[in-house]
């Protein structure tokens, strides 16, 4: 059977999927930076990168 690579940013489309992985994220956290930098990683690169998050805060701070 082939085995399909799982990828957490396929799963991040709403914010409240966003929440959700984060809340989880750090239910889980138990010291370990590591697990919520990925956590943060993941969330970053299913909205574009985190070129394209600072380039939606630049847009919304110029409102």
């Amino acid at each position: 059977m082939p085995v399909k690579d799982h990828k957490a940013g396929d799963y991040l489309k709403t914010p409240e999927d966003i929440a959700a992985y984060l809340n989880a994220a750090i239910d889980e956290f138990d010291g370990d930076p590591r697990l919520l930098m990925k956590a943060f990683h993941n969330v970053a690169a299913a909205q574009g990168g985190v070129s394209e998050l600072a380039r939606r805060a630049d847009k919304r701070l110029e409102m």
